[in-house]
């Protein structure tokens, strides 16, 4: 008997946790930390710090629940940065222009250079006035409406993601909204100028995929070196500018040499890396091996005509970082030339490239 009463209140007490569940209200997302501020001083962009910490508190709603994160993003100007959040970590350093790939990975791809991935150079960006202020940990920001969230590395033109830019071009918060509701929040906690970062934060001792796994590679070659056949080069840099260097490199792909459906697909290029303080500027240059076209055209482009020279057009696609010029040269070669400057200036240096025959490469570590 006292085990048949104890079966039945155990039973009634799942019964009633099961209620209990099916009635609880879905989780919401809020704007904790982060408050409208009408009047005062109004948010003007500054010269962006050198290098910067921001600690963010990441919401994001998963069925009905809210999932709470923190991620961290270092950024030292203009190549290095690194964001870890969880177990998942992205790396990018200088020495080897690499990067991790999202998630649980051991292993490395190696990218063509390009400014930080992950920063935002809001001074370069082409934005309005803004909605509105907000304080967040005790700083000011000015609201911003995009498409598509600036901190995963996108610029889209749209009014779902709100993100609010202080005077220093920092993210304070980001905010995506679906339908009314808000789906994933990032909010600053924390925030340091000029942090002290030794190189070693930028560090990945992993195995770094070779260009036959897909992970691409980049070797340094000669200030004369040119790819065989017409090569495009700069008579000058653009005012502050010095040539850091020319490189061979082959970015992270899935066309194999040794795959025949593949190969025809497979890409490399020459790059030539500029840099100004925290400026860089970058010209790639190459094609695919069965001369077939390496990109079509971006989604989120913008057609620009009279590229000197070059082309008669191409497109410009600006990016959170910067921005970037394609063109696409028939039958299957490319001139990219991005960094962070403005679309205008971008397509300035597009428009001053010149044609010259290149005779073949001579790398700097052939021995």
């Amino acid at each position: 008997m006292r085990l048949r009463a104890a079966g039945a209140a155990l039973l009634l007490l799942l019964l009633l946790l099961a209620a209990c569940s099916g009635d609880r209200e879905p989780e919401t997302i809020g704007r904790d930390g982060s408050a409208v501020v009408e009047g005062g001083p109004a948010v003007r962009l500054g010269e962006p710090p050198p290098s910067y910490r921001v600690t963010y508190r990441v919401e994001q709603l998963e069925d009905d629940r809210v999932m709470v994160r923190e991620g961290i993003l270092t950024v030292v100007r203009p190549f290095q940065s690194r964001f870890e959040i969880d177990r998942i970590l992205r790396v990018a350093h200088f020495a080897y222009f690499g990067r991790s790939q999202p998630g649980d990975e051991t292993e490395v791809v190696t990218p063509v250079p390009s400014a930080a991935p992950g920063d935002v150079r809001a001074d370069i960006l082409p934005l309005g006035e803004g909605t509105e202020t907000r304080e967040i940990i005790g700083r000011r920001c000015r609201v911003h409406r995009f498409g598509a969230s600036l901190l995963d590395g996108l610029f889209v033109e749209g009014d779902r993601v709100e993100a609010c830019i202080d005077a220093d071009g920092l993210v304070l918060e980001e905010v995506t909204t679906i339908e009314g509701a808000i789906v994933t929040r990032r909010v600053a906690t924390a925030v340091e100028l000029e942090p002290t970062v030794d190189d070693d934060h930028f560090e990945l001792t992993v195995r770094v995929r070779t260009p036959d796994e897909g992970g691409g590679s980049v070797r340094e070659i000669t200030a004369t070196s040119a790819s065989p056949g017409a090569f495009w080069q700069l008579t000058a840099p653009p005012p502050g500018f010095e040539h850091l260097g020319r490189y061979a490199t082959v970015p992270p792909q899935t066309a194999r040499l040794d795959d025949e459906q593949t190969r025809g697909q497979y890409l490399a290029s020459v790059t030539d890396v500029f840099t100004r303080g925290l400026d860089v500027l970058v010209i790639e240059q190459g094609g695919t091996l069965g001369q077939v076209p390496p990109f079509g055209a971006h989604p989120h482009g913008r057609l620009v005509d009279d590229l000197g020279e070059l082309a008669a057009t191409g497109e410009i696609v600006q990016h959170p970082n910067g921005a970037e010029v394609r063109v696409l040269i028939p039958p299957g070669r490319f001139v990219k030339v991005s960094g962070t400057m403005t679309a205008d200036e971008l397509v300035a240096v597009a428009r001053s490239l010149q044609r010259t025959e290149g005779q073949g490469l001579e790398y700097v570590d052939a021995g």
